[in-house]
């Protein structure tokens, strides 16, 4: 394991989970693959017992853990995927939540929105299970994310500026830390230092 930091995150994550399983009386399973990819590097005769073959085996658990902060999300999309190449190759369904096209999986969310919903995993691929109805507090909140989302599309397809400044101030925890004023100005300073990697917004504009 590489770092501290992530070693510690390890130990922490296993005791949870051993006493979880011990508690409920489950059977438990880990797959490294950190040490599955380095073992043979450091001994090509190596074998650890956690990665002997087993015939047939009953239950598969995946712990899976993945940075939480930082710039990390290729390193995530690669572990994802590697998790779930695993599950398909062992033939075994299990459930994991994943992010999809809506589609009617929840019943009073946009068809074209994003949702994290249920996904039974097997040989046979992906398949999205339904939800049904949000309640409606539940559904009124993440339509507001939705219509965040929208307005920043747009804005970055059109390079229109007042979009982004929409669509910033929509967004409930900017509004609730903030005025509008600074939000605003903060918008403006924040376009102004991404000039070089958001052209379409380039544009004199007096921020004080």
């Amino acid at each position: 394991l590489t770092g501290l930091a992530n070693r510690r995150s390890l130990e922490e994550t296993l005791a949870e989970e051993t006493s979880r399983t011990k508690r409920f009386g489950g059977d438990l399973c880990f797959v490294l693959a950190d040490l599955a990819e380095t073992l043979p590097l450091i001994d090509p005769e190596a074998r650890h017992p956690l990665l002997r073959q087993t015939d047939d085996p009953q239950n598969i658990g995946l712990i899976f853990i993945t940075p939480d902060r930082g710039l990390a999300g290729g390193l995530s999309s690669t572990l994802n995927r590697r998790v779930a190449q695993f599950i398909v190759e062992t033939g075994k369904p299990r459930v994991v939540y994943g992010n999809v096209r809506n589609d009617g999986l929840i019943d009073n969310l946009p068809a074209d929105a994003c949702v994290e919903v249920a996904c039974r995993v097997d040989a046979d691929g992906v398949d999205p299970l339904p939800y049904g109805t949000l309640p409606p507090a539940c559904a009124a909140l993440n339509q507001v994310q939705i219509n965040v989302q929208r307005l920043a599309v747009q804005a970055a397809m059109t390079g229109d500026r007042d979009l982004v400044h929409a669509a910033v101030a929509l967004d409930p925890l900017t509004g609730a830390v903030q005025t509008l004023p600074k939000i605003h100005e903060m918008v403006d300073r924040m376009l102004e230092a991404e000039a070089r990697w958001l052209p379409q917004f380039t544009a004199p504009v007096d921020v004080g």
